[in-house]
């Protein structure tokens, strides 16, 4: 049995509250919005940033889901964005079956 580590590849904060973190697991990466809520954003495998520059770029593609996402945190109850990772997490565990 191989002994698998959840690492931080990068690290970024949004807000006072917020960060978004690019987590490795196994030969996965994870786009994850981390502070009032966690939301997965994003999974990588073959096409993982390799550099801050690679870092900072996705985060530039996806300004706007972070700010609906930030902007909904903010604005409304907690089960929203609760709902939203688990729908995304759901969709995850399915696609690895």
């Amino acid at each position: 049995m191989t002994e698998q580590n959840v690492s931080i590849r990068f690290q970024k904060a949004i807000d006072e509250k917020n960060s978004v973190v690019m987590l490795d697991f196994g030969n996965q990466s994870y786009l994850v919005l981390m502070g009032n809520g966690n939301i997965l954003l994003d999974k990588f495998t073959d096409n993982k940033p390799a550099s801050q520059k690679e870092f900072d770029e996705i985060l530039q593609s996806r300004h706007e889901d972070l700010e609906k996402f930030l902007g909904k945190s903010q604005t409304s109850q907690k089960q929203e964005p609760l709902q939203a990772y688990k729908e995304r997490a759901a969709n995850i565990a399915y696609e690895m079956q």
